[in-house]
């Protein structure tokens, strides 16, 4: 607003006003009191006590509109939110809990999150919550009265949801206990209390009653174009709590309640919103009453008002002679004074307030000169300078967080360099005009090579201080036509433009990996790590962003499968491998749906003393009806990686204790049967419930199975593997590890874990009698398993000297193709059985 000229005028004309109404005021006062004074105090104060409870609900029903208009505006923004809305297909897109990949989606769900706080912090409410696709929750906001809003986000953490907060005031989300959600009083899954059209890209309100007061909450269903295909759906609420009412009873100067019964002795009680003059008051001894109601989703409620009666008309019986001389000589006195007072003492400090407001008018947010009249007009001029030193502060504030927030959205907090998002614009923008300028480009995938067991054995600190080691080396090597992006984890993004020929992509490759074959010296260690590089060309390889990175990510894998520290260029034959893949994927999919294609056989494990079967280790193998017998080595590592092992693993836990139960009942006695469990297995919290409940189905005896393990999974985290174990064992399971002295285990580890058995591997056997090499170390882990008092089973046994030395040496077991290939469940009785097992 801006004052005009005339400001002194009208300040003037106030004055002159407001003399002449406090005058008459004062008049018809006196002259009211003298004729109807007793009349009044009879009838008038219960017409104004009906016209102030009257006035309580309509105030009461103004809030609720205004507070229902806000919440239908909170809401709607999402229509019309492009950014939230891509986000949210995003989400969606990735919507699978078993095979969730938590980056992408989770940053996209603490963008919504934030936009979320935006919006329930301008429309002065108390939550808002999202859900996805599925109807249940992405994120929510809700206030917290101690701390202010908190923003969540559901991520998922093995098919299990898991909740992750931060307060407003902070600046990274934690992970905090899922039944926070419920104290929260937030729905998990969506709970509707309409029929779904009713929201369908339309805000719908509805009233709930809460443990806090009333609860208004309005609602938004997206859908996209295709029917019966929901995008999300958005709640926002405010709740009318104790704290509401207390304010609203001060200002309305009454007692105002929210309860599920009305006020006793009230009759004729009228819904809040159809008819507010349909209401009636009851007279107690000591006060008045009146209620009205609402209906809710939870039942009805009643708001209950009640003003106190005694005291006021005490007071006005007691006073009434000395009220009528007081205003008497007031009015006298008004009349004489009050035109020189309010002229006087309005005119300064107005245009002292004008002028501070004036200044902040302009942006001027100086200090001014406090207008000194010790009074509330001082008060008034002292916050108009607090407010104008409060305005500068949080302009300052903002153009620095616009800053900072300009660079976090663009830059990786850990390592300083570009992040996914800016180099998704960035790529997009740096081909087009390479396209235009029928110029040549490179991108480089680099992936560094064993970064997941330095982040496992010596944990995620000083594997992001690596990170940020390669990130610093990578950076300043760079020349002024590459780029550099951390994507996510230990994968970086480094793009070449105006590229010559492939040969200059070939030199950067040599140089990163020179780059990064120095040492690392992260705190008062030295760390070698390498990198896998995988370089598509533009416009060779691809047109687009997206299928340049996605064949630059497939052939930083080819460089991996070739032994790692190493790069290689996208090509043909490297997409047919990946076609391939994916058919063998496919197809291992299909198998699993009945298993029918798959089958146990067996490696008789023989003993080293008597030369008799004693126990038999399962071996699975798949007979594809085009692709014929598959080689374990293909699928089962591919079954790993596509999350399939925990399915076909059960199936070979079962199948392997019902055979073992099939030799019993045919009479052949055997002491365990030996079924390999991957890692993945291991590390799946369903595990331990589907062995109990094999080793309850099966009935075979606990100590009659034997689990094999690998060194890696007990050297990637000691104290996870040693629990795990212990449980087998608590249960009578033997535990065998597979292949060992090829792995990490130190001895002190070895020594903790709950094992029963050591297996020697083949690798050490093949060398034995004649290598002094594999005799010391197959001596050297007889001496271990003996001294540890554990079994020993001696693996890819061949030749009667390899036999004989094993047998020398005191090994309880061995097993090999000098006495057996894998053969068939039926072929296995018939071996046992010629052998005398």
């Amino acid at each position: 607003m801006i004052f005009a000229k005339d400001s002194v005028v009208r300040r003037n004309g106030l004055a002159n006003r407001l003399a002449f109404w406090v005058a008459m005021l004062t008049v018809i006062v006196i002259t009211g009191l003298g004729v109807y004074f007793d009349y009044f105090l009879r009838t008038s104060f219960l017409d104004a006590t009906r016209t102030r409870m009257a006035y309580s609900f309509e105030r009461l029903n103004f809030n609720l509109s205004q507070i229902e208009s806000s919440l239908n505006d909170g809401v709607a923004f999402l229509k019309a939110d492009e950014t939230a809305l891509a986000s949210l297909k995003l989400i969606n897109l990735y919507d699978d809990r078993k095979h969730y990949t938590s980056f992408l989606p989770d940053q996209e769900k603490k963008a919504l999150a934030q936009e979320l706080l935006n919006k329930v912090k301008l429309s002065f409410n108390d939550s808002i919550v999202l859900y996805g696709r599925k109807m249940e929750v992405i994120a929510y906001v809700a206030r917290d009265n101690s701390r202010g809003f908190h923003l969540n986000i559901i991520s998922y953490r093995k098919g299990e949801p898991t909740l992750f907060r931060r307060y407003e005031s902070e600046l990274h989300y934690s992970e905090v206990p899922w039944s926070l959600i419920d104290v929260d009083g937030i729905n998990y899954q969506h709970v509707n209390f309409y029929s779904d059209e009713v929201v369908e890209n339309s805000t719908h309100l509805t009233l709930h009653r809460s443990v806090e007061g009333l609860a208004i909450t309005s609602h938004l269903s997206l859908s996209d174009k295709k029917p019966d295909s929901p995008i999300a759906h958005i709640e926002m609420s405010r709740v009318l709590g104790k704290g509401y009412f207390t304010a609203l009873s001060g200002n309305m100067n009454l007692d105002f309640i929210l309860s599920d019964d009305p006020a006793g002795g009230v009759e004729n009680i009228g819904p809040l919103r159809d008819d507010l003059q349909v209401f009636s008051i009851f007279e107690g001894p000591e006060r008045y009453y009146s209620s009205m109601y609402l209906d809710t989703l939870d039942g009805r409620v009643f708001f209950n008002v009640s003003m106190q009666r005694h005291q006021l008309t005490q007071v006005l019986s007691q006073n009434r002679t000395h009220l009528f001389v007081l205003l008497l000589v007031a009015v006298l006195f008004a009349l004489f004074w009050i035109r020189f007072i309010t002229v006087r003492s309005l005119r300064r400090p107005l245009d002292a307030l004008v002028s501070q407001i004036l200044k902040i008018q302009q942006c001027d947010y100086s200090p001014t000169h406090v207008l000194e009249s010790r009074d509330e007009l001082q008060q008034v001029s002292e916050s108009i300078n607090v407010l104008a030193s409060t305005v500068r502060e949080r302009e300052c504030s903002l153009t620095k967080s616009r800053k900072e927030l300009k660079y976090l959205s663009d830059h990786d907090v850990l390592t300083g360099l570009s992040n996914r998002r800016f180099w998704s614009r960035f790529l997009d923008e740096s081909l087009k005009k390479a396209g235009q300028l029928h110029s040549s480009a490179a991108i480089l995938f680099i992936d560094l090579d064993q970064f997941k067991e330095v982040n496992d054995i010596q944990g995620h600190d000083v594997g992001d201080k690596l990170l940020q080691a390669v990130a610093s080396r990578l950076e300043c090597s760079l020349s002024v036509n590459e780029t550099l992006a951390r994507i996510g984890g230990d994968e970086f993004n480094l793009l070449i433009e105006n590229l010559r020929s492939a040969e200059d992509a070939r030199v950067v490759a040599c140089r990163i990996i020179r780059l990064l074959s120095h040492p690392f010296t992260v705190g008062e260690q030295q760390i070698n790590i390498s990198a896998s590089i995988g370089i598509t060309l533009f416009p060779e390889d691809g047109q687009d962003s997206i299928t340049l990175t996605k064949y630059a990510d497939l052939a930083m894998y080819k460089a991996k499968e070739n032994g790692r520290n190493s790069f290689c260029f996208f090509s043909k034959e490297l997409s047919a491998q990946v076609n391939e893949k994916a058919e063998l994927a496919s197809a291992l999919r299909h198998a699993l749906k009945d298993f029918s294609e798959f089958e146990l056989y067996y490696q008789p494990k023989v003993s080293a003393d008597t030369g008799k079967v004693v126990a038999v280790e399962a071996l699975i193998r798949w007979h594809h009806p085009c692709l014929g017998l598959v080689s374990p080595a293909r699928f089962i590592p591919l079954a790993e990686e596509l999350g399939l092992i925990v399915p076909l693993g059960e199936w070979v836990l079962v199948q392997g204790c019902q055979d073992y139960m099939e030799l019993s009942r045919l009479g052949v006695r055997l002491d365990h049967v030996s079924i390999n469990v991957s890692n993945v297995q291991l590390d799946d919290d369903a595990f331990p419930s589907v062995l109990d409940r094999v080793l309850q189905e099966s009935g075979i005896a606990p100590y009659a199975l034997e689990l094999e393990i690998t060194e890696s999974y007990i050297a990637r985290q000691p104290g996870k593997a040693r629990e795990r174990l212990q449980y087998f064992r608590d249960r009578g399971v033997r535990l065998a590890i597979d292949d060992f002295g090829t792995g990490y285990s130190a001895m002190n580890t070895l020594q903790s874990m709950p094992v029963t058995r050591i297996k020697i591997d083949k690798s050490f056997v093949d060398g034995l009698p004649c290598d002094s090499n594999s005799v010391a170390l197959t001596r050297a882990v007889v001496s271990l398993a003996k001294n540890f008092k554990l079994a020993l089973t001696a693996e890819g046994v061949e030749t009667a000297a390899q036999l004989d030395f094993l047998s020398a040496e005191k090994c309880d077991e061995v097993q090999g193709y000098y006495f057996s290939r894998p053969i068939t469940f039926d072929q296995l009785i018939a071996y046992c059985r010629s052998s005398k097992a």
